[in-house]
């Protein structure tokens, strides 16, 4: 299905070419500075869908180890545009129908991928594993050259550890860049940094770069072009093990014709309320964020076969009061 750029729902659409198919206007709350956040299925109905299915993974192999709220920890990268700060369904508008079909369409292909191994090996959950299905959307434009974000791996409070991350870009062709921080190993891998996982699909399901045969080679750096219609999957561990972003250009890039140099984003995610629920207090009264440990000597050092979190204070809204805590961990 080729999807076009309208202002159905506040600044996109879908589903064939039309009126709405000409040069977009940017709607309400869909802009370069901002983003929006789409509910694609209550919250009643995504736990539901879960307890029937086995207890996840990493709830088996997550221990919480006693921590300390005092000690100080660098703040971490800027939030991000795709990195919502508030994943209640109070809080989100819900998904129009073009929305929905492009979540189905996109969990549909995750799904497929993973049922026919082609996440072997990789820590997902073992409801993933029957299936994957987004809770909620984010939807970014970024106008031009001039807009991006910064590098930065997405927190986890809410998604809970190895989450599956899927993005549909729509218009301009933008660069997606990869940074690797720690190298692991999984279950069934010989390379140091398998796992490293990011797969970017093209119209008509032509298969593009993967971070994984980076990894394998020891490139410290991924770039991959997202091109109209291309759906990037940033399959667990690429939270822990990488940090991404859309760096922002003076060079020529490829445009759209319906949009020309704005391109739109769509990032699909499953909410865990469980996760968010075990989030502790910072001595600020504000709900701490779950972030992955990052060591640099993880580069230089034997590949690590366990994930490792922690919980500081949102910084993202007001002055860090310099809280932290071990968070729990996940063996690979």
């Amino acid at each position: 299905m080729e999807w076009w750029i309208g202002e159905y729902g506040g600044g996109y659409g879908g589903g064939g070419r039309g009126d709405g198919g000409s040069r977009a206007r940017e709607g309400p709350g869909l802009s370069s500075k901002t983003s929006c956040h789409y509910l694609l299925a209550e919250e009643r109905v995504v736990q539901q869908r879960h307890q029937e299915q086995p207890p996840p993974q990493q709830q088996q192999q997550a221990s919480t180890a006693a921590g300390g709220g005092t000690a100080q920890h660098p703040p971490g990268p800027s939030s991000s545009l795709e990195a919502p700060p508030d994943t209640s369904a109070r809080r989100m508008s819900p998904a129009p129908a073009p929305l929905r079909l492009a979540a189905d369409m996109v969990a549909a292909t995750v799904s497929e991928r993973i049922r026919s191994g082609g996440a072997a090996g990789l820590p997902l959950e073992a409801a993933d594993r029957q299936g994957w299905a987004p809770s909620y959307a984010v939807a970014n434009c970024y106008q031009d050259g001039s807009c991006g974000v910064g590098v930065h791996s997405d927190r986890l409070t809410s998604l809970g550890p190895a989450p599956i991350i899927a993005s549909l870009s729509l218009g301009a062709t933008r660069t997606f860049r990869l940074h690797l921080q720690q190298r692991v190993q999984l279950r069934g891998s010989r390379g140091a940094n398998a796992g490293s996982t990011v797969d970017s699909t093209g119209p008509g399901g032509a298969a593009g770069s993967s971070s994984a045969a980076a990894a394998a080679a020891d490139v410290a750096r991924v770039d991959v072009e997202l091109p109209h219609n291309s759906l990037c999957i940033m399959w667990p561990p690429c939270q822990e093990a990488w940090k991404h972003e859309i760096p922002k250009t003076t060079k020529p890039f490829p445009t759209h014709p319906s949009t020309g140099s704005t391109r739109y984003n769509l990032t699909f995610r499953r909410h865990k309320p469980e996760w968010e629920a075990r989030a502790p207090l910072c001595r600020c009264g504000r709900r701490a964020v779950m972030k992955a440990r990052q060591p640099k000597a993880a580069l230089d050092g034997s590949p690590s076969c366990t994930l490792r979190y922690y919980y500081t204070c949102d910084s993202s809204k007001g002055p860090p009061c310099g809280f932290w805590q071990d968070g729990p961990s996940l063996a690979l």
